[in-house]
């Protein structure tokens, strides 16, 4: 895959582009549901992800730069730290966990400004989320970030991408973690007919998707995903976010 376009001459990011579809899919999930089981609802879940999206850019874009901070505090010492920050401000990366925890926190601020059920925008919002995170995964695979390990078995090279190392076959974690991912989104489609409780399903969701994570850690190759210890960034909240997401499964479990 290759990782930019063009159309009438002009250079478009692939990775944006799948970004861009994955959430006018996700949004259109969300209205569909919302629409058949709660029409009044349907503006507040509208904005409410949008909020959410804002979130997602924020909080992705600052794990990422968190992430990096080493790197980051290196450059200022020799001042080069500003041009470095604007580099990844405007093309560096984004952290998926950062982009949810940014915005559960976005839609947490949307449900305390306008009086509106956080449990009930979550509920409709849930099953959009690993539909879109899908979509962003497909995206990497264009971009040739997220890499896998070197893997001659059955990899695959990234010659067109300026980050993944060429002429080496890579492990597809990016292939593998978006087929999960639409995986995910059938159940959590799936289980809404009966699962009205959107604490309850979003808890699904992470008990899916943290395992999942934890172990496809093991291999990523590339090595922008910062490190706490032995494991990585993202090894150590997916370990949090069980715990977590377990003691609030529990506590909703008898709910339907």
């Amino acid at each position: 895959m290759c990782s930019t376009y063009e159309i009438f001459g002009i250079s478009i990011p692939a990775y944006g582009t799948l970004i861009v579809i994955g959430s006018l899919f996700g949004l259109l999930v969300s209205y569909l549901l919302v629409k058949k089981n709660q029409p009044e609802f349907a503006s507040d879940i509208v904005f409410s992800f949008l909020y959410g999206m804002i979130g997602v850019g924020i909080g992705g874009k600052l794990l990422f730069i968190i992430v990096e901070l080493k790197h980051l505090i290196e450059a200022f010492r020799i001042g080069q730290g500003f041009k470095l920050l604007g580099i990844y401000i405007l093309q560096g990366g984004y952290v998926f966990y950062g982009g949810l925890i940014g915005a559960f926190l976005m839609l947490l601020i949307y449900s305390r400004q306008f009086k509106f059920s956080l449990e009930k925008i979550i509920l409709y919002l849930a099953p959009a989320i690993p539909l879109i995170h899908g979509f962003g995964r497909l995206g990497c695979l264009a971009a040739g970030c997220c890499y896998g390990i070197p893997c001659e078995t059955f990899g695959y090279e990234l010659n067109h991408s300026p980050i993944a190392p060429p002429g080496i076959k890579l492990f597809p974690t990016q292939l593998l973690e978006a087929i999960y991912c639409f995986f995910i989104f059938i159940v959590l489609f799936t289980l809404f007919k009966k699962i009205k409780n959107g604490y309850k399903l979003i808890s699904i969701y992470i008990l899916f998707y943290s395992p999942f994570r934890f172990l496809i850690e093991f291999v990523r190759g590339d090595i922008q995903r910062g490190f706490i210890g032995i494991i990585s960034t993202s090894q150590f909240i997916s370990i949090l976010l069980m715990i977590i997401t377990g003691i609030i499964y529990k506590k909703y479990q008898k709910l339907n």
